[in-house]
């Protein structure tokens, strides 16, 4: 193993510190248990970053004293810096996570990272006398190097880091899966999208579609009952039961279309004829029913059902309360596509409170002004078959709309069993493999953005998790609630998370005018600027770092004027102070492009316009 790191613990002499009471001031029993070099959004540190860390031990039955302490990763400076007499201690059969990196947010973490391309991390006394050492190889993302068994034993890998913890719930492998393959880049595309995704035998394919990292998935215990409660009955149709399906043709509402022959594989399912010279959209109507449930705001639900048809066409959907009964145009996707293949249209989110109908909720001061009782009126998801005002059959089978029962989050990691994604909206999404016996797989993020815009410039696509960006007390891009944030004169003192320097993963994807991907990498992205950072639409910058599996560089020409150029960090500004000026995002670039072009042999910066979107927005 070619090592480039030393790292050192080095404690002082007792004399120098007073101990505190009850506590050991030798650390000769002291064993390094875990080590996270490339911590890529996986453990916070008291920086509010993601750093580095590494775990000490206390086997002994004596709580251990290490402030005053030192760190070091030259083992001919072994006093390199020295642990605050804050640091307190290591009790019996504890645990202690010392972090490195963001000194200049906590001044309590080390001045300098642990190194990615491995090292060696040594505990000393005052003398020089080496306690104990131990290696540590190349950075794995996401992952950290762990002993099997704490403070004694062989090391491996191990997914399920545990810092300040025990390592006996740790699984660990020798060997991490390939990356996932995806046929379809990050793009640009209009109507619908077909998307595959291998599968290796014996793997299993996780994804997410909010920017997280797509987790392990969950052992199938056998008892295991689902948080989702179905509202449609009868909807394979496979019974006589038609209550939940309504069908309106040209104005006339039949209750019963169940059908045999025309379901997927040749079994049972609703038929509807649309016909032609139709005046409107909705003259031919299906409709999905829940006469037992009102859906209200915020309810969250997933719908699914297949569809095909005689004749190629689209349908559109509608919000109604009982069938036939109008509330909102904006259900589901809004529209869909409709082949004379069988089709799953699926969607997974919450009602909004159009959709819901709700209605109520006024001030309700007693005197008669208001109703304080809020009502709810959603119960039917209403199709429209005439778009195209022509003669048609659609089919419709497996109809499914569930709502997550009260007190359950939604599962944000999602499994595909066949790699098939099919999408006709605007979808990041994150995949990740898992196997036992395995580390898990890089995840592999890709954009899909679906628009119906002609763009002549380059579109940059960021995609992360919302809370990195959103979070009151993480994330980097609101201005937090004053628990974590920083206070400049911009803010007139006031605390706020995007004053602060933190770093955050994300995926960046870089389009063509045409909407094909030129590039995609992981990298961090923080916030840039002074003033500026006040404004809506900030500057970030975006880091390549070797803790995304050593690309701690741009492999990529971004600007034309200087084609050779390496680029580690890339800088996505606003305009910078050209902010202030009515609004202006044009003025820096602008003169950096006339000394450019004036054959001035003057160095300055290069900047190309794009389009930007951030987690799809």
């Amino acid at each position: 193993m070619k090592l480039k790191a030393i790292l050192c613990l080095t404690a002082t002499a007792a004399l120098l510190m007073l101990p505190l009471k009850g506590a050991a001031q030798t650390g000769k029993s002291i064993v390094i248990n875990e080590i996270m070099v490339s911590n890529v959004g996986d453990v916070i540190s008291p920086a509010i970053n993601f750093d580095g860390w590494v775990e000490l031990y206390n086997p002994s039955d004596q709580d251990i004293s290490i402030g005053g302490f030192y760190v070091s990763d030259d083992a001919a400076n072994l006093k390199r810096w020295q642990l605050p007499t804050s640091a307190g201690i290591i009790p019996a059969k504890g645990f202690m996570v010392i972090w490195f990196g963001s000194n200049d947010i906590k001044d309590n973490q080390a001045p300098f990272k642990l190194n990615c391309d491995g090292g060696m991390i040594c505990l000393s006394d005052a003398s020089g006398n080496l306690i104990v050492s131990q290696e540590y190889p190349m950075a794995i993302s996401h992952t950290a190097w762990a002993r099997k068994v704490d403070g004694t034993g062989d090391w491996g890998w191990t997914s399920t880091s545990t810092s300040g913890e025990s390592n006996a719930s740790a699984a660990f492998a020798t060997q991490r899966l390939d990356a996932p393959v995806v046929d379809t880049d990050s793009k640009l595309f209009t109507g619908t999208l077909q998307v595959n995704v291998e599968i290796p035998s014996g793997a299993r394919l996780m994804y997410t579609t909010d920017g997280s990292l797509p987790q392990a998935p969950k052992p199938d215990t056998g008892e295991e009952v689902s948080p989702w409660t179905q509202y449609v009955k009868n909807g394979n149709c496979e019974g006589s039961d038609a209550s939940c399906f309504v069908c309106r043709e040209n104005g006339k509402q039949d209750e019963n279309r169940i059908t045999n022959g025309v379901g997927v594989n040749g079994s049972r399912g609703v038929t509807v004829h649309s016909v032609a010279n139709a005046s409107n959209d909705w003259t031919t109507q299906f409709f999905v029913y829940t006469p037992d449930h009102i859906w209200k705001t915020n309810e969250y639900y997933r719908f699914k059902m297949k569809v095909r048809a005689d004749k190629a066409t689209k349908m559109t959907v509608q919000a109604h309360k009982t069938p036939g009964n109008h509330i909102a145009n904006d259900m589901l996707d809004g529209s869909y596509d409709v082949t004379t293949e069988w089709k799953e249209i699926s969607y997974e989110g919450k009602v909004t409170q159009s959709q819901a109908g709700e209605s109520g909720g006024g001030w309700g001061w007693g005197w008669g002004g208001g109703n304080t009782e809020v009502t709810y009126s959603l119960q039917t998801i209403a199709f429209n078959l005439n778009v195209d005002k022509k003669d048609n059959n659609f089919y419709f089978d497996e109809i499914s709309w569930e709502s997550l029962d009260d007190g359950v989050e939604e599962e944000s990691t999602l499994e595909s069993k066949d790699g098939k994604i099919t999408m006709s909206k605007t979808t990041n999404y994150t995949f990740r493999l898992f196997q036992d016996g395995y580390l898990p797989s890089i995840p592999v993020t890709r954009s899909y953005i679906q628009t119906s815009n002609q763009y002549t410039l380059p579109v940059i696509s960021i995609v992360g998790n919302k809370k990195f960006f959103t979070d009151p007390k993480i994330g980097l891009d609101c201005d937090g609630d004053g628990t974590n944030g920083k206070a400049t004169s911009a803010t007139n003192g006031q605390k706020k998370n995007y004053n602060c320097d933190w770093d955050r993963p994300v995926n960046f994807s870089f389009l063509s005018p045409e909407g094909e991907m030129l590039f995609n990498q992981d990298v961090n992205i923080c916030v840039s600027g002074g003033y500026t950072r006040t404004q809506k639409f900030r500057s970030f910058k975006l880091k390549s770092n070797k803790i995304f599996d050593g690309l701690n560089r741009f492999d990529y020409p971004f600007f034309p004027q200087k084609p050779y150029n390496r680029n580690k960090v890339l800088l996505i500004r606003n305009g910078g102070n050209d902010v202030w000026r009515s609004g202006a995002r044009f003025m820096d670039p602008a003169l950096e492009t006339i000394i450019q072009r004036s054959g001035i042999d003057l160095d300055v910066q290069s900047y190309v316009p794009i389009i930007e979107y951030v987690n799809g927005l």
